[in-house]
């Protein structure tokens, strides 16, 4: 993730809730998750109740960044009283208020790059005198925004959706819904796309409100007379817009694929959609104001509160969301490039259908390839070797970093459409038509470079063993960010005793570190493959022995070729190698896939 200003601002929602559980959650899971620098604001306390890990309780903001490696940084409320977990009650109304407002008023100030929010019981703090329907127009009046312009947009892995009417009856919704609301959101949330999610162009898809979105009128007059001279005068100040679509059909993987977000009429038609997907992690994000605000998509959840059965993943859901966003309006779009057509249009113009024979599937959207861009911290100093960029998708993503770009691809039907890609880089991407096994990205990119890349199925693991086995250590490459099938991720990470441990863990953590930056579901490419993937992102580090990659080689291929089998008679072929072993404290009887990878390296160090 890119470097923010400064650390995000956590409220703690009702201390009597889970809300104290998922940050702490989500702080012990900070580095694997990729988390940027959070500070928690509420009662420490409550935490200490749920938790017993490490808090740093600060008087200043800006000393969470120090404090965020070695403890959770958390700024005091006001002494609220007696909380216990799972029993709401007025005081823990009263710090979630205070911890709310605190929270917002740092954000606001530019001490906190975004906020996120806990959840909290509007019962309770209704009970308190709270007269704003939840806490996003509370957020937004403290933030000098008419509630009616602050959109709340959920977004899940692969959909994202627009209620235009919240709280209502279902009886409302017809007299709410008016061409100018329909507007104004669809506005805020094209605006919102661009600056915070990197979308060059997004494409909206408004909803139908009745069946079938009115039947040309026959089932209702709301699409005919509303809905569409809305869409009209949309298309007309040039946002793109598709619509009205029966909300029965809109939200299946095809249909999906055919915008970035969908503008719904009311709440459950928002909603369901969303829980159908089994979006666990969803995250409700706040457009339209003039800070970042996201919150997990769940409740207090009183009834497993203290209890050890919350899991922190839509919280981290959440922060991450808010660290990219507030990373992308920080760095202020500075390396945007010139507005290009979408890359479904790029991919129908050209013909680029994917090829099963050259191992493709694209990944097209742009949330998560600028998620893959980031994930190596490049910027404009970088330069960074791409295999297969196919119809440019990921490489956008990595020109918007400012990085220059040598792409190499094999597929001479995309060279067209990266040219045209290139034409409007300004001189950072350079590609080269070719076979990428081929190709010297050394001599192409130069020392220091990074190597990001959706590999091919087909070659991907080929060039991923080819760049470990550099004889020189540190390698030319800074680092490797590469997406393979899920199942080979998981091998690159694997430790002894797992199924999938074998010879790509010991080669991958013999001399760098691993580690699954991002998974990606099959539904997320086109056309969908059969399995999921993962983006693994690997940086050198000391080699645990003296071997040399051949001898390695040699010595892994022996024990796991025949893994099921004791060293002894694995090994057995190879000579020196079952003594090499011993002397590293490996017994005979041991079997390869219970072998650390110290112990393979300083044995393969040994062998003549």
């Amino acid at each position: 993730m890119a470097p923010i200003p400064a650390p995000l601002a956590v409220s703690i929602g009702d201390p009597a809730g889970i809300g104290p559980e998922i940050i702490a959650g989500a702080w012990e899971q900070r580095v694997a998750a990729g988390l940027p620098p959070f500070l928690a604001i509420g009662d420490a306390r409550s935490i200490r109740a749920v938790w017993d890990g490490p808090i740093a309780v600060l008087s200043d903001p800006a000393s969470a960044a120090a404090a965020f490696d070695g403890a959770l940084p958390l700024i005091q409320v006001d002494d609220p009283g007696e909380i216990v977990p799972g029993e709401p009650n007025l005081a823990g109304a009263r710090c979630a208020l205070d911890s709310l407002e605190l929270a917002a008023g740092i954000t606001r100030q530019g001490m906190a790059s975004a906020l996120v929010t806990g959840p909290v019981s509007k019962a309770q703090l209704f009970a308190i005198g709270f007269t704003y329907p939840g806490q996003t127009e509370f957020v937004a009046e403290r933030c000098g925004i008419a509630p009616a312009n602050a959109v709340m947009m959920l977004a899940g892995p692969s959909l994202r959706t627009v209620p235009l009417t919240v709280h209502v009856p279902l009886a409302e919704v017809p007299r709410l819904v008016t061409a100018e609301l329909i507007i104004t959101r669809a506005r805020i949330t094209a605006r919102a796309l661009i600056r915070d999610y990197g979308i060059e162009n997004p494409r909206l898809a408004i909803a139908g409100l009745n069946p079938h979105a009115g039947e040309q009128g026959t089932l209702g007059r709301e699409e005919v007379e509303i809905i569409r001279p809305a869409i009209e005068a949309l298309r007309a100040e040039g946002i793109d817009v598709i619509g009205p679509l029966p909300a029965d059909t809109m939200f299946h993987a095809h249909a999906r694929a055919r915008y970035d977000v969908a503008l719904c009429m009311y709440h459950d038609q928002a909603l369901i959609p969303l829980k159908a997907l089994h979006f666990d992690d969803g995250v409700n994000v706040t457009l339209g104001l003039p800070i970042v605000r996201t919150s997990p998509d769940h409740g207090t959840a009183f009834d497993i509160a203290g209890k050890g059965l919350a899991t922190p993943s839509a919280m981290i859901a959440a922060i991450r969301m808010a660290g990219e966003c507030a990373a992308r309006r920080a760095a202020g779009l500075a390396m945007a490039l010139p507005t290009l057509p979408p890359l479904r249009e790029v991919i129908a113009r050209h013909g680029l259908n994917a090829k099963k024979s050259l191992g493709q599937n694209f990944l097209t959207d742009t949330n998560l390839l600028d998620r893959i861009a980031r994930i190596p911290g490049l910027g404009p100093e970088s330069r960074v070797y791409e295999v297969g960029p196919g119809p440019g998708g990921l490489t956008r993503a990595l020109l918007r970093t400012g990085a220059q770009v040598f792409a190499v691809e094999r597929d001479d039907r995309a060279l067209p459409a990266l040219a045209e890609l290139a034409a409007a880089a300004d001189g950072r991407l350079t590609v080269i038509g070719g076979d990428a096994m081929a190709v010297d990205p050394r001599a192409l990119a130069g020392d220091g470079a990074h190597i990001v890349a959706n590999l091919p199925y087909n070659i991907g693991t080929a060039l991923f063993t080819g760049w470990l086995e550099s004889p020189q250590w540190p390698p030319w490459w800074a680092s490797l960010t590469l997406m393979f099938q899920k199942e080979v991720a998981q091998r690159i990470i694997a430790s002894p005793g797992d199924d999938a441990y074998g010879r790509l863990a010991v080669l991958a953590q013999w001399r760098s570190t691993p580690k699954i930056a991002l998974t990606l579901p099959a539904r997320a490419f086109v056309p969908a493959p059969k399995v999921e993937s993962a983006v693994v992102h690997l940086v050198p580090s000391a080699p645990r022995s003296t071997a040399t990659p051949a001898r390695l080689a040699a010595l892994t291929a022996a024990a796991f070729g025949q893994r099921r089998k004791m060293l002894r008679a694995s090994l057995k072929g190879l000579p020196g190698a079952l003594e090499a072993m011993e002397a590293e404290g490996i017994k005979p009887e041991a079997r390869a896939e219970t072998v650390p990878v110290e112990a393979f390296a300083k044995a393969a160090a040994r062998l003549g």
